[in-house]
C-alpha cells in the first residue's frame, strides 16, 4: 500500500512525480499511529491481537485522504500562483475528508459500546487514530504538499536534481501518461506560452482514461443492462448467501495464531471434542512438593490416570517432561548448568535441590503447556482422591 502511495500520488514525470511527498505521507500515517498507541497506552487501554490490524486500517484511510487532497489541488488552473491553487483546491478537498473522517470516527466510537473487551478496545484505538489521522493531513500533509506544490512551478525535479530522466525517457512513459495540462505552463515552458483554462482540458491521465474511454463505453445500451443484470444476479446469489450464514463465535478468534494458549486450544480441540473440562488446583504451602515422596505419589497418580478405563489412553504429563529435562541436562556443561546433576537415575525423578531450577528449564524451552494436563474422564471414574496434585486439568 505504501509502495502504490508513493507512486501513483503524482505521475510518470521527473516534475510530476511526487516520491517524497508520498513517502512523507506514510509518515504521517506512522505518527499517527504511533501518537494514537502512546496516548491510550498511557491511559492504560489495553492491547490485544486484533490490534494489528490498526496500521493497515489507518494507511488505507490516509491514503483515501491523501489522494482527495491531492487531486482536487489538481483540478484547479495552473496558471494561478501555487498558494492560491492550493486554498482553491484545499476548499473542495477540506470538506470532503472532513465528512468522512468524522462519520468514520464516530462509527468506531460508537461501536465501542460493545461489551467485547477486545473489541471495545480496538475501536477506540481506531477512533482516536482516525482523528489524529485527519488533524495531521490538514496540518503536516498540507504543508509539505504546498512546498512540492511550489517545487512544480519552478519546474524543478522531485529528486533535489539528482534525477537525469527526460519526460521522453522510456522511464516516464515517454510522457504518454501525461495529460496536456502536465505539458504546459507553468510545468515547462514560459508564462507567454500559457494556455487558458479551457484549453487545459484533463488534470490527469486518469481522468482522461475515464472520460475518453469508461465513460462513453457505460452509455451504450448494451453494457447499462448488462451492468445491471449482473448487479441483480449478484444481490441475489448474495441473498441467498444470507440465509445460509452460520454465525459463530470463539475466543480463540482474537488470539495470536502463534501464541502458546492457541496451540493449546487446538490439541483441545482436536483431541478432547466431548465431555467436560474440570480444573482442579490443591495449593498447600504445608507440602514440599520437592521431596522424594511427593514426586513418588504424583509418578503414581498420572500411572493411575493412564492405566484408567476411563481415560481417552493418551495422558501428557508436566512431571514426566520435567524428569525427561533433568535426565537430558544432568551431564550438561554448557547452556543449562543449573539442571546439572539433577537426576536420581535410581528412583526416576528430580533431586530436591534442583527440582525448580529444571523447572524453569523446561518453561523457557516452550513446555509450559504441560503444567496443565489434560483429562477426558466420565462422571464416576473410579480415581483415587488420596494422591497430592500440584496442578491437573
Amino acid at each position: 500500500m505504501a509502495i502504490y502511495v508513493v507512486i501513483f500520488l503524482g505521475n510518470f514525470s521527473p516534475i510530476h512525480n511526487r516520491f517524497k511527498l508520498g513517502a512523507l505521507g506514510f509518515m504521517t500515517v506512522i505518527l499517527t499511529y504511533t501518537s494514537s498507541y502512546g496516548l491510550l497506552s498511557l491511559c492504560g487501554l489495553k492491547v490485544s491481537g486484533i490490534h494489528n490490524l490498526l496500521p493497515f486500517l489507518l494507511i488505507g484511510v490516509g491514503a483515501d485522504d491523501m489522494f482527495v487532497v491531492v487531486n482536487s489541488v489538481d483540478q484547479v488552473d495552473t496558471n494561478l500562483p501555487s498558494n492560491e491553487r492550493f486554498v482553491k483546491g484545499f476548499k473542495h478537498a477540506g470538506p470532503s475528508i472532513t465528512i468522512t473522517s468524522f462519520t468514520n470516527i464516530m462509527a468506531f466510537f460508537i461501536s465501542a459500546s460493545t461489551s467485547l473487551l477486545a473489541l471495545k478496545s480496538f475501536c477506540i484505538y481506531a477512533g482516536l487514530g482516525i482523528m489524529f489521522l485527519y488533524m495531521a493531513t490538514c496540518s503536516f500533509f498540507s504543508c509539505i504538499f504546498l512546498f512540492d506544490l511550489e517545487r512544480q512551478h519552478k519546474q524543478q525535479t522531485d529528486c533535489c536534481g539528482l534525477c537525469f530522466c527526460s519526460e521522453d525517457n522510456a522511464l516516464c512513459c515517454r510522457g504518454s501518461c501525461l495529460t496536456l495540462k502536465q505539458k504546459s505552463y507553468p510545468f515547462r515552458g514560459t508564462a507567454d506560452q500559457a494556455i487558458t483554462i479551457k484549453e487545459q482540458g484533463f488534470s490527469t491521465f486518469v481522468q482522461k482514461v475515464l472520460h475518453d474511454y469508461f465513460s462513453w463505453f457505460l452509455m451504450k445500451t448494451w453494457v447499462r443492462v448488462s451492468v445491471l443484470i449482473i448487479y441483480v444476479i449478484y444481490i441475489g446469489v448474495s441473498a441467498y448467501g444470507l440465509t445460509i450464514l452460520d454465525v459463530d463465535f470463539k475466543q480463540s478468534y482474537f488470539i495470536n495464531s502463534k501464541s502458546q494458549i492457541a496451540a493449546y486450544n487446538s490439541i483441545n480441540t482436536q483431541y478432547f471434542q466431548e465431555g467436560q473440562t474440570n480444573s482442579l488446583y490443591l495449593d498447600n504451602q504445608e507440602v514440599d512438593v520437592t521431596t522424594s515422596a511427593y514426586q513418588q505419589s504424583v509418578k503414581s497418580l498420572f500411572q493411575e490416570i493412564d492405566d484408567s478405563t476411563w481415560t481417552s489412553g493418551s495422558v501428557n504429563s508436566w512431571y514426566n517432561q520435567l524428569v525427561f529435562y533433568s535426565k537430558k541436562y544432568n551431564a550438561d556443561t554448557g547452556t543449562y548448568l543449573d539442571c546439572k546433576d539433577s537426576y536420581d537415575s535410581t528412583n526416576n525423578i528430580v533431586v530436591s535441590n534442583k527440582f525448580y531450577a529444571c523447572l524453569n528449564i523446561m518453561f523457557s524451552n516452550g513446555m509450559r503447556g504441560y503444567v496443565s494436563n489434560v483429562l477426558k474422564k466420565t462422571a464416576g471414574s473410579p480415581l483415587s482422591s488420596s494422591n497430592p496434585i500440584m496442578a491437573s486439568k
